[in-house]
Parts: structure tokens; C-alpha cells; sequence
């Protein structure tokens, strides 16, 4: 089982076990067109990403670390998120040193559920993604445009702080990586953190 999927599994069942048992609270203040309740969100990603063995072995499950800004008008209505993350792990093959890396563009639209302390939401949209493949000092690279989707749950600690997880997948890339065609679509796992403003 990779990483990324291991993450889920640890993670995912307390996430939804949270939410079964939080109370109902309402958060402390109401959103509003003249509401003081922030409207904008700034989250840090700290998590696991895996991609296609057969492509990235030995380098397929790398840590991830990334900023997001997402931006809501209404609790009922869709807003809209833009973000940038990485990603890298290295390891050895055939004696040789090997790095692989990503860097990920990404912008779309995003949906939270009510206004509890407890927020599961929706994400999707188009990213732009980086992959850089080093082996032995040799490397390559290649950029392709693809979709994502995710979804968490974030728990409001106070109504300017929360803490949460984000379960990520990217799908339809298409890279050239010394002359072997692949892809960068990945599953990923991830906690989060930040403030509302």
C-alpha cells in the first residue's frame, strides 16, 4: 500500500468519526453581506503524494508541501481557490542517485457544507504540473496541463484558526520523461492548517 493511501486510512475514518460526533455548534459569527465572519482562507499542506510506479520508481511516493487561498461569498454558494505545491523524494537505482520532483499551479472552484465548527467541502478545477526526473546527474522534464479534484473536512479551532485533512487527486497529465511517455497523476493525502481573514 502506498503512502498516500496510508494516510487515507489512518486519517479518514477519524476525520468522519469527528464529524458523526461534533456537536452542531454554529460558528461564533454569521456570515452575511455586512458580516464581520472571514471570507477568505490561506491553508498550508504538509502530506504524502504517490505516482505511477511503473513511471517514478524508485521515487513514487513524495512528500508534499503547498499553500492554497480559497475565497467564499455565502455558506451556500460556491467560491474559488488557487494554490502552489511541490513535491520530491529521492532514492537509489542501479547505484545511481535519483530525484523526481513536481511543481503544481492549480485554480478552480471550490464548495463548502454549512457553517458548522465542522466544514466537510468540494474542490475541483484545472492545474498546470511540473515533473523533473534526475538520474545519475542526468535530467529531464515536462509540463502538462491536467484536472484535480479533492475534498476534507476542516475543524474551525477558533473562527480564525483551523486544522483539517485533504484528500487530492490529479488526472488526465500527459509528460515526456527521456523519451518514455507517462503521466504525473497522483492520489495524495494531506493535513492542513491555517487562518481566515
Amino acid at each position: 500500500m502506498n503512502l498516500a493511501l496510508k494516510l487515507v486510512a489512518v486519517f479518514a475514518p477519524l476525520a468522519l468519526s469527528s464529524c458523526m460526533s461534533a456537536p452542531a455548534a454554529q460558528v461564533p459569527v454569521g456570515r452575511g453581506s455586512n458580516s464581520m465572519e472571514p471570507r477568505g482562507q490561506l491553508a498550508i499542506y504538509l502530506g504524502a503524494r504517490s505516482l505511477d510506479q511503473d513511471l517514478w520508481s524508485p521515487v513514487e511516493d513524495q512528500g508534499v508541501f503547498g499553500f492554497e487561498y480559497a475565497h467564499q461569498d455565502a455558506p451556500d454558494g460556491f467560491g474559488w481557490e488557487v494554490g502552489l505545491t511541490g513535491s520530491g523524494d529521492e532514492g537509489k537505482f542501479a547505484g545511481f542517485d535519483v530525484r523526481g520532483r513536481t511543481g503544481e499551479v492549480y485554480g478552480g472552484l471550490r464548495k463548502f457544507f454549512g457553517t458548522d465548527t465542522v466544514r466537510p467541502y468540494l474542490g475541483a478545477g484545472l492545474s498546470a504540473i511540473r515533473a523533473e526526473f534526475d538520474v545519475g546527474g542526468s535530467d529531464d522534464s515536462d509540463t502538462s496541463l491536467a484536472g484535480y479534484l479533492h475534498g476534507g473536512v476542516e475543524f474551525l479551532i477558533s473562527p480564525t484558526f483551523f486544522l483539517g485533512i485533504d484528500i487530492r487527486g490529479l488526472f488526465g497529465s500527459s509528460i515526456d520523461i527521456g523519451g518514455v511517455n507517462g503521466d504525473a497523476d497522483y492520489g495524495q493525502g494531506a493535513f492542513t492548517f491555517g487562518w481566515r481573514f
